[in-house]
């Protein structure tokens, strides 16, 4: 097992949109309990009170997925982008140690 850390940043990609679409599923999923929600008052006094609370808790709780999902999705984007930005400073960093001749040698060539 080599040392040090290798991150896939395809993965970190796939991930990413994979979270974001998540997101986008849960606006969908929130949208229509909104629409659904606007009907309550059409299933009468003796239930409408427990039907609202029902709509009120289940807009809540995917308001606050479509948050976390959403956060995650830009989360593995900003690590996916902080992860390639170093890659190209340590690449450029290193090939400033090397003589001018060899600073463009692939190292994967080998």
């Amino acid at each position: 097992m080599p040392n040090g850390l290798t991150v896939r940043l395809e993965a970190l990609d796939t991930s990413s949109t994979a979270w974001g679409d998540q997101a986008h599923i849960l606006v969908s999923a929130r949208s229509e309990m909104l629409w659904a929600s606007l009907s309550v008052d059409t299933l009468g006094t003796e239930v409408s009170a427990s039907v609202t609370a029902f709509f009120d808790d289940w807009i809540e709780a995917i308001a606050e997925l479509h948050g976390d999902a959403f956060e995650i999705s830009h989360t593995l984007h900003e690590t996916r982008t902080t992860y390639a930005a170093s890659d190209e400073n340590v690449k450029d960093a290193m090939a400033n140690l090397l003589p001018w001749s060899q600073r463009t040698l692939d190292p994967e060539a080998d």
